[in-house]
């Protein structure tokens, strides 16, 4: 009943759940009895009463007094900056249906020192590794927030959803729907490492807001855009959904000709398993993706239906592949391709999707992937 786009649910996430509400492994035995076959049940619970020991002699033990002195300086800094204030800005903006009974818990584990960290969050639940050597914990909080935008986000009431997507639907841009798709990270990186950071520390955060540069470089010249909604408690609305649409088409129109953004929701048609996991290689990112093995009628409907950039690879009978391709969209009706060379061409399908077409004969698609793309 929701628009496309609202996060899915994720078997591995009830099971962290389940283990994170558990009082032992016998109790997230019987919560997860109807989540998976009993079987794996068993499985995960075998290799769990095996690993504990393990963990807590290498990890757990060893950073205990750490790990416990780090705790209650977080808890420290969330009652001084108010935290559960900001959380319920953040509600109010994104218009989510969050029961105000229900606590928005921040869960953390210890690790050793060394490297970055990550976060996620699942149902009214945020997990966060916690490095022993981490002091910076504006940087932990403003990520674990950008968790609970998501979450709160994704429980944006369902009038609301559609209200939303109507106004990502009726937009002239040729860019609305990529700006609809980088919606989801680049709104919770501007509140999270963008505004909430800001409100922890006084100052914005320098270098990168994220991990991926296509939503960290979006979510900054978004920022001024939103923080008047949160300072005053202002819900989203068109006229700010219409001038993100404008920023994106202006400041990010040539991310439709690179393939590192097109691959973050991507469906490919290839007959060469090798294909998928070059790109899966290639561009590890990616919030959706769908493979379609062969050029039947049936993935060629489900390629030109799937809201997301559409790959296409021929690498044999490429005459007929071309032709199977030219009935499946009708805007490649005028298109009269060579089958002979190699070829890579691109276009825009009716859903503003791009449509990337590579025909292969000497080259490989390693050799492709990566070359620049005709702009739209």
């Amino acid at each position: 009943e929701y628009p496309e786009g609202k996060i899915e649910g994720s078997t591995s996430y009830v099971l962290k759940r389940n283990l994170f509400l558990s009082s032992s492994l016998d109790d997230f035995k019987t919560r997860s009895l109807v989540v998976i076959p009993s079987a794996d049940l068993e499985r995960i619970v075998a290799t769990l009463e095996a690993f504990t020991p393990v963990y807590d002699a290498l990890i757990y033990e060893p950073s205990r007094g750490v790990f416990e002195q780090q705790l209650r300086e977080i808890e420290t800094l969330l009652a001084e900056k108010e935290i559960g204030a900001h959380f319920d800005r953040v509600r109010a903006f994104f218009r989510a249906s969050w029961d105000p009974s229900i606590p928005f818990v921040f869960a953390y584990y210890p690790r050793p020192a060394g490297g970055g960290f990550s976060a996620t969050a699942y149902g009214n639940i945020s997990e966060s590794e916690l490095p022993s050597d981490m002091k910076n914990y504006s940087v932990m909080l403003a990520l674990t927030l950008h968790e609970a935008a998501h979450i709160l986000l994704d429980e944006q009431q369902r009038e609301a959803a559609w209200e939303m997507q109507g106004w990502y639907d009726e937009s002239p841009a040729q860019t609305s729907q990529y700006a609809r798709g980088l919606m989801q990270e680049a709104w919770a990186t501007a509140v999270g490492s963008g505004y909430l950071y800001e409100q922890l520390t006084g100052t914005l955060l320098s270098g990168s807001w994220y991990g991926q540069k296509h939503i960290s470089a979006a979510a900054k010249p978004l920022l001024p855009l939103i923080r008047p909604y949160l300072e005053t408690g202002r819900p989203m609305d068109r006229a700010l959904v219409e001038a993100y649409i404008e920023l994106f088409d202006r400041e990010f129109r040539g991310w439709l000709s690179d393939w590192e953004f097109l691959m973050t929701g991507r469906a490919v048609i290839s007959e060469r398993p090798e294909d998928f996991d070059l790109i899966d290689r290639r561009y590890p990112y990616r919030n959706a993706q769908k493979y379609l093995r062969d050029f039947s009628d049936a993935s060629l409907r489900d390629l030109r239906a799937t809201h997301s950039s559409k790959l296409v690879v021929v690498s044999r009978d490429h005459e007929d592949r071309l032709a199977r391709l030219r009935q499946a969209f009708p805007e490649l009706r005028d298109w009269k391709p060579d089958s002979g060379p190699d070829l890579v061409w691109a276009t825009m399908t009716a859903d503003t999707r791009r449509l990337v077409i590579v025909n292969l004969h000497a080259k490989t698609l390693d050799d492709v992937l990566g070359t620049a793309l005709p702009p739209i």
